[in-house]
């Protein structure tokens, strides 16, 4: 008999799904690319570093130059926001402009094809990589991700969240495969985001990882200094100088607040004083120092992963895969809690839909509450053994490990 006629029948439809979703990814990524969505933003960046516009990397001038002749002469309103005037429209770091330069080497409509079609890529090695990390199937694994409205939400707008999923599920396996410095050195490309790099620290704690610390610091000094010989010196005075106004980007007229999730967010929209987002935000983080302090291990590494996301002031719809690891360890120890768990906190971002609920405390937000609260009951039933037998017989058609 064939290897794919004795695959059991969980295993054979959880693969089936991995192949259609990754064919539906294919199928409309000349949709995602003609939607012209984020990406364009993203492209820009790399549009100007790869032509040698380094000085000008920040220029609203330059950028509208740019936009306008990549666009056929006129740049729709929709891609361009009073607030772009000021602030131009890219507003990572240089090194982001680095790695998206070979993207805009190429047309626009060629570039945001081509990443949609890497995106859906990149998310399942994610997933790949979460399964061998955590203990599952690596179909289970590929899953969790493509089922996640987050990878949808990035496929549709070209956007990068799973790009940040994908360095830490790798960064994670390799500290497990006793190569901490190499992990590290991929995060470390997390300097491209770099509240993400800051958020994520108490997650080196939780691995008891000096050497995963220290090849973060490394891995994001190295690319610093690459964007700084090959750019020269001025797009980071320009990124530096406006860091304040960024810093304050989700306060700003016209951002669209309903779309943050993070627990800052939320503050805002409840009307807190001044200081209520800076509380808000620091709360989640302190809460993953003090577990990573506590109860070291793969669990607090998940928990801090997902308490950046809710100490985040910038946790967009595409940034809402930071429960995923969580998730995959809760399905490898837990399997009936883990489906579960991953059914409503992707339910719930589901619900928040493409235009936001609004609500203070959005659907997304309680999702990732859900799953933190799921994480942690795993890790008070099970401390940090992985799963064994005992499958609920409703549940065997879906063996996860």
């Amino acid at each position: 008999m064939s290897g794919a006629a004795t695959l059991p029948a969980g295993e054979a439809l959880r693969r089936a799904l991995v192949a259609l979703l990754l064919g539906a990814a294919a199928l409309t990524a000349g949709a995602a690319a003609d939607r012209q969505g984020d990406f364009v933003h993203l492209w820009l960046g790399g549009r100007l570093a790869a032509a040698g516009g380094g000085p000008a990397l920040y220029d609203p001038v330059a950028q509208r130059r740019a936009l306008d002749a990549a666009l056929g002469g006129s740049t729709p309103d929709r891609l361009w926001a009073p607030r772009n005037d000021a602030l131009g429209t890219f507003f990572y770091p240089p090194p982001a402009a680095l790695a998206y330069a070979p993207l805009g080497a190429l047309p626009l409509r060629t570039a945001g094809l081509l990443h949609a079609l890497l995106h859906a890529a990149g998310a399942a090695a994610a997933g790949l990589l979460l399964a061998r990390w955590a203990g599952l199937r690596a179909s289970a694994g590929a899953l969790l991700v493509l089922t996640c409205p987050a990878a949808f939400f990035g496929h549709v707008l070209g956007q990068n969240g799973v790009w940040a999923l994908l360095l830490i599920a790798a960064g994670l396996l390799l500290h497990q495969r006793g190569r901490p410095a190499l992990g590290g050195l991929l995060l470390g490309l997390l300097v491209a985001k770099p509240h993400w790099l800051v958020l994520l620290a108490p997650a080196a704690l939780a691995l008891r990882s000096a050497r995963l610390a220290a090849g973060a610091a490394a891995g994001a000094a190295g690319v610093a200094l690459l964007s700084l010989l090959l750019l020269g010196p001025a797009p980071w005075r320009d990124w530096i100088i406006q860091l304040g106004a960024l810093a304050q980007l989700s306060a700003a007229e016209g951002a669209p607040l309903r779309l943050l999730y993070g627990l800052p967010s939320a503050a805002l929209r409840a009307g807190a004083p001044s200081w209520g987002p800076a509380v808000a935000g620091l709360l989640p983080w302190a809460l993953a120092w003090a577990w990573a302090a506590a109860r070291p291990g793969p669990t607090a590494a998940a928990g801090a992963v997902l308490l950046a996301g809710l100490a985040s002031p910038h946790l967009h719809p595409y940034d809402v895969v930071v429960a995923i690891p969580a998730l995959a360890l809760v399905c490898a120890r837990r399997p009936a809690l883990g489906l579960g768990l991953a059914a409503l906190h992707h339910g719930l971002l589901a619900a928040e839909g493409g235009g936001g609920s609004g609500m203070i405390v959005p659907w997304a937000t309680l999702g990732l509450l859900v799953a933190l609260g799921g994480l942690g009951a795993a890790a008070l039933c099970g401390g940090e053994a992985a799963a064994h037998s005992g499958w609920p017989a409703g549940l065997r058609w879906a063996r996860l490990r």
